[in-house]
């Protein structure tokens, strides 16, 4: 499977305002990257040390690049319990 990775840049507050969801933002998207998952067995995901490899949490990362905005404040406490849920912890 293939996926571009794309990017809305923020143009203005009123526009793509980063603190009200419920405005549609109507900047470009910017294909950024393309992602390519490969098939893979199905043993792989129960594969213990897979598992705690492999964490998908936009809070690790560089401190420029973390997300903007209070639902994504609110993921952030909800990020680590879901990976403990998991066992990924």
């Amino acid at each position: 499977m293939e996926y571009d990775l794309q990017l809305q840049f923020f143009t203005d507050e009123g526009q793509t305002p980063i603190e009200d969801p419920t405005v549609v933002w109507n900047s470009a998207f910017v294909t950024v990257a393309k992602l390519t998952i490969s098939k893979e067995s199905l043993s792989v995901a129960h594969d213990d040390n897979f598992v705690k490899e492999v964490e998908i949490n936009p809070w690790k990362g560089l401190e420029d690049h973390r997300p903007l905005g209070h639902l994504n404040r609110a993921r952030l406490l909800t990020y680590p319990q879901s990976a403990e849920r998991r066992g990924a912890v």
